[in-house]
C-alpha cells in the first residue's frame, strides 16, 4: 500500500506542467516536496550570484504556493543521495520522482541516484520536464516536416539532407539548443554518420564553422514543407496521426484547425 512520494524538485519550481508532481498525485498518498542544494554535485558550474538570487525568491514563491495547497517545501542541503534517504526515512515515502536535467555532472548523479534508490527497495523515477530536447529526439515537437524527419531517423537510421538542414536549424535557431546536442543525436542515431561530415554540417546550420551559413538564416519548417513535399506525402507516412488531412492543411495542422 501507498504511504506517499517524495518530489525532488530542482530546475522545475513549479506547480502546473509538472510530470514527476503529477506521478505521485497518481500514486496516491502524503506528497513530500523536496528541494537539495548540493554545490559539490555540481562540479565546477555551481550556482552564480545572480542565478542564487533568483533561486532563493523561486524558492520562496514555491513554498507560499504549496502552503496555500496545505503542503510544505521542504529544503535540504547535502548529497542528493543521502538526502533523500533521510527524507525517506523521516516520512515512510515508498517513492521518490523527479524531473531529468542533462548537464553530464547532473546525468551521472542521477543514474546512481536511481540505481541506489531501487536498491533500496523503493520506486525511483525521472521523467522529461522540459518539454523541449526529448519531444524534438522522438518526433513530438509539433512541427510537422520536423517530427516526420525525426521519426524516420528514429525509425530507420537515415534522413534526408533536406530534412536534415531543417530539423538542425529548428533545434538551433528556434529552440536555441547548442549545436552540439544535434550532432550528438545525429551521431547516435545515423547510420552513415561521418564525424566530420556531421560536425561541419551542423556548424554550417548554428552559423559558426568554416564557410558556414549566416546566423540569421533560418529554415521556416512550413515553408520547406510546402516547397519540397507539396502534397503532404512524406508528413504523412511518418506522422500518421496527420494521414487525414490534405495539402495544404497537412504542413500547419493548427491552422487547419482554427479555420474550422
Amino acid at each position: 500500500m501507498s504511504t506517499g512520494a517524495i518530489v525532488w524538485l530542482r530546475q522545475d519550481l513549479r506547480l502546473l506542467d509538472n510530470p514527476a508532481l503529477a506521478a505521485a498525485a497518481k500514486l496516491g498518498g502524503p506528497i513530500v516536496p523536496v528541494y537539495i542544494l548540493c554545490d559539490a554535485e555540481e562540479r565546477e558550474f555551481p550556482a552564480g550570484g545572480a542565478s542564487r538570487w533568483w533561486l532563493h525568491r523561486s524558492l520562496a514563491a514555491l513554498g507560499d504556493e504549496l502552503r496555500s495547497q496545505g503542503s510544505q517545501l521542504s529544503l535540504l542541503r547535502g548529497p542528493a543521495l543521502e538526502c533523500l534517504r533521510e527524507a525517506v526515512a523521516r516520512t515512510g515515502a515508498r517513492a521518490v520522482f523527479w524531473n531529468r536535467r542533462y548537464e553530464p555532472a547532473a546525468v551521472a548523479r542521477d543514474i546512481e541516484v536511481k540505481t541506489q534508490l531501487r536498491a533500496d527497495g523503493l520506486v525511483a523515477e525521472s521523467f522529461n520536464g522540459s518539454l523541449l530536447r526529448e519531444p524534438w529526439q522522438r518526433g513530438r515537437t509539433g512541427i510537422p516536416l520536423v517530427d516526420a524527419g525525426m521519426r524516420q531517423l528514429w525509425a530507420t537510421g537515415w534522413m534526408h539532407n533536406r530534412v536534415r538542414m531543417i530539423v538542425a536549424s529548428f533545434l538551433v535557431k528556434n529552440l536555441r539548443i547548442h549545436w552540439l546536442a544535434g550532432a550528438r543525436w545525429f551521431w547516435d542515431t545515423l547510420v552513415d554518420a561521418d564525424l566530420a561530415a556531421n560536425t561541419l554540417n551542423w556548424q554550417w546550420v548554428a552559423g559558426c564553422g568554416a564557410d558556414a551559413a549566416p546566423y540569421f538564416r533560418i529554415f521556416n519548417p512550413r515553408t520547406q514543407s510546402g516547397k519540397f513535399d507539396p502534397a503532404g506525402d512524406y508528413i504523412r507516412r511518418w506522422v500518421p496521426e496527420l494521414a487525414r488531412l490534405d495539402a495544404p492543411h497537412v504542413h500547419a495542422p493548427l491552422a487547419a484547425y482554427q479555420a474550422i
